[in-house]
């Protein structure tokens, strides 16, 4: 008789998809869907996800900030890496505000925009069934 292997995903695995301070990738999303019935879900960890899935996103919200002006140097005025760098900024900053938008449609309506939270809810209404 095969004894039959389950996944536990703790809370906080959850959460860091909305912290800046880990590396962890939606591609972990699509892992766990392959093994998806395999995965163990209790009210508990229901609970603590949604309790505590906005005071993330906000910890991530404020985290993410474009860089700081890189100092520009009178030796360097004329040189074309000044520009690209000049350039190069706005075009981050242009970015960050992009995805602080996202971040906070995903806070506003988490069944349109949060894939985790997506994810999360269907895991969790798996469990009720």
């Amino acid at each position: 008789m095969a004894i039959r292997k389950l996944l536990f995903v703790d809370t906080n695995i959850w959460l860091d998809f909305y912290r800046a301070r880990t590396e962890i990738s939606l591609e972990l999303l699509a892992d766990i869907e392959k093994v998806s019935k395999e995965i163990i879900v209790t009210y508990q960890l229901e609970t603590e996800f949604k309790k505590n899935r906005q005071t993330a996103i906000l910890e991530g919200l404020k985290e993410l900030n474009p860089p700081t002006q890189i100092p520009r140097l009178g030796i360097f005025s004329d040189a074309k890496a000044t520009g690209k760098v000049t350039r190069g900024l706005k075009t981050i900053e242009k970015n960050v505000r992009t995805l602080q938008a996202r971040l906070r449609r995903a806070l506003v309506d988490p069944s349109r925009n949060d894939p985790v939270y997506k994810a999360c809810h269907a895991y969790f209404t798996k469990m009720t069934r």
